[in-house]
């Protein structure tokens, strides 16, 4: 026979929100890859100290540059591992690493990586506004650091910018197979909300969040939650306040919007352009 204790845990387990055990799966993947990142650049900084410069890299005093940037990002993948889900230093580290390969003659190297930088921006929202912008700020980017290679050979130069172009294009159309894979799947999960202001929109118009019968932390936290993908540690630690606030005020959220749990929420909301 359970105790009244025993049986409150049991019904926690079994009622845990989808998402949150997801949370958690993500969390340890991303610490594997951290690991795994730090491991990597420990390998490529005393490979970089150890080995011939490159005669041919634009790069001043390679030699010494090179080593310092690959420690640097070790460390910075080291920090990593105690902050999770920081894209800025995830996108800062890639972004190093992918110019000084590239400057290096490792330029196939440095194409993934900087595609890879920009698949996590992708994931993570940073397209959702202002994405022709940002995107045509990072094409020019990438494009200007590439003529670097030049001096390893013209060819070389010429093939590094189809394959960028390349690259990019096949994660777009992996993205759209995935889409149009998914997207039957997606339709069969979707609840119905009882907020009017989503009743009175198309599916692919912008929901304002300020619309939604939510106060400005309601439409702030559901904001971050949903748009920048945050966790409710991560909002409660920005705005310096509890976990439990933060759960008790999605709590409420989520009764407004007439769902049950957070991958509801999402599920829901993933239909539409959020605004504040």
């Amino acid at each position: 026979m359970r105790t009244v204790s025993e049986k409150i845990h049991l019904y926690r387990i079994q009622n845990k929100p989808y998402t949150e055990c997801m949370q958690k799966k993500n969390v340890s993947a991303e610490i594997i890859m951290h690991l795994a990142a730090v491991l990597i650049l420990i390998t490529a900084t005393g490979v970089s100290i150890y080995s011939t410069p490159d005669p041919y890299t634009i790069i001043p005093k390679v030699e010494i540059t090179v080593p310092i940037i690959n420690a640097l990002c070790a460390v910075l993948a080291f920090v990593l591992l105690f902050i999770p889900r920081n894209t800025f230093l995830e996108c800062a580290i890639l972004a190093m690493q992918a110019v000084t390969t590239c400057l290096t003659g490792y330029e196939s190297l440095g194409i993934f990586l900087y595609t890879a930088m920009i698949l996590i921006l992708f994931c993570d929202g940073f397209f959702k506004k202002h994405a022709f912008r940002r995107i045509l700020i990072l094409f020019v980017a990438w494009f200007l650091v590439l003529p670097g290679i030049i001096p390893h050979g013209i060819e070389r130069y010429i093939l590094a910018i189809t394959q960028s172009i390349f690259t990019l294009a096949f994660y777009c159309f992996i993205y759209k197979k995935l889409e149009k894979l998914l997207k039957p799947l997606m339709t069969l999960y979707i609840p119905e909300s009882t907020c009017p202001a989503v009743k009175d929109i198309k599916k692919g118009d912008v929901l304002h969040l300020s619309a939604c019968n939510l106060n400005e932390r309601e439409v702030q936290f559901t904001y971050d939650f949903l748009v920048s993908n945050k966790t409710y540690r991560q909002i409660a630690d920005e705005y310096y306040v509890s976990v439990s606030t933060v759960k008790k005020l999605m709590a409420d959220v989520l009764k407004k919007f007439g769902v049950k749990n957070q991958g509801e929420l999402k599920m829901l909301l993933l239909q539409y352009k959020i605004e504040k």
